[in-house]
């Protein structure tokens, strides 16, 4: 897959108010918790895709969110519930 890392923009912009900063602490919260899908850069420019540990629920960003946004009651409803009451513990 290419990526567009030399021809892009990026900005960055204040975020004032608290409800949106939980808002956007909460979603980067499922990020850094994904177990599944997410890769780490390692000291020496390596790549190592993160693995849940013995006994570890998956949670994949990618599966909370639709599972949020799909209003789910199953397992990936109460997986994505648990990732964000982990950023309620923040």
């Amino acid at each position: 897959m290419r990526r567009n890392l030399d021809h892009r923009v990026e900005t960055i912009a204040p975020v004032a108010d608290p409800a949106l900063k939980a808002e956007l602490t909460a979603i980067l919260d499922v990020y850094e918790n994904d177990n599944v899908t997410a890769w780490d850069l390692q000291p020496d420019g390596s790549w190592i895709r993160r693995q849940p540990r013995d006994g570890e629920p998956l949670r994949a960003s990618q599966e909370v969110f639709m599972a949020l946004a799909a209003g789910r009651t199953g397992g990936e409803a109460r997986a994505a519930e648990d990732v964000l009451a982990l950023t309620a513990a923040h």
